[in-house]
């Protein structure tokens, strides 16, 4: 039989943010080659454009609930990379969210977020 490909890359990534715990909560798509099981999403992040990625956690659903992450920085960077059997798929674009805060409280909301330029594959 043949090898079954890498996995996809993570496409469409977005995120929302709980209001009453602050955790972020990123969801994306990613198409799979026909057979493809066991892939895992590998999240990395950053608060510094200027600082390398982070590994943050490692998941096997098309979604992630960020607990670590702790208000303060006035953005966050992130990317996800399917990997599988020792085969790594191509790095997602990279998710740019943008905090402001709202309302008498200063609640933390998203206050923009885009994807910016691709990452090579790690």
């Amino acid at each position: 039989p043949t090898p079954v490909p890498a996995p996809a890359q993570p496409t469409d990534l977005g995120v929302t943010i709980d209001p009453t715990s602050g955790a972020l909560e990123l969801r994306w798509k990613a198409t799979n080659p026909r057979g493809a099981t066991g892939t895992t999403y590998v999240i990395s992040r950053r608060t510094d454009p200027d600082q390398p990625f982070m590994f943050v956690d490692a998941v096997g659903e098309k979604r992630f609930v960020d607990n670590s992450f702790f208000a303060g920085p006035d953005r966050v960077e992130y990317t996800v990379q399917g990997r599988r059997a020792g085969s790594a798929g191509p790095v997602s674009a990279i998710l740019v969210v943008n905090f402001g805060r709202v309302g008498e409280g200063g609640q933390l909301t998203i206050a923009s977020m885009s994807t910016g330029e691709k990452m090579a594959a790690a």
